[in-house]
């Protein structure tokens, strides 16, 4: 399958990714949120949204076994807040602060 490529200033999302391990933009948002991620060979994700408290908001990924490549997810969101995106692949966890605010 054929990935976009949003760009982030000057870099663009597949840049960031050898960078980091997850991407989330725009950060903060208003409506919704993309969140980026590599997976190095087959893996099972999870990707899951909490609030600050550690409250389950939703689950983008559960437990999937993924193949290797880029993948995007988008989160909506409920009310203006500071949600927690856990990325989890194998065992190795990464989080990122996401923060929604009132639409324009």
């Amino acid at each position: 399958t054929k990935t976009d490529t949003l760009n982030i200033g000057v870099i663009g999302v597949e840049e960031l990714l050898t960078q980091e391990s997850m991407v989330v933009s725009p950060n903060p948002f208003s409506d919704e949120v993309s969140i980026y991620y590599n997976v190095s060979g087959n893996k099972n994700v999870t990707l899951r949204i909490t609030d600050v408290t550690g409250r389950l908001v939703q689950d983008l990924v559960l437990d999937e076994k993924q193949i290797s490549g880029m993948h995007k997810y988008t989160f909506k969101g409920n009310a203006e807040g500071v949600y927690l995106v856990h990325l989890i692949i194998d065992k190795d966890v990464y989080t990122k602060k996401i923060v929604k605010v009132g639409s324009r």
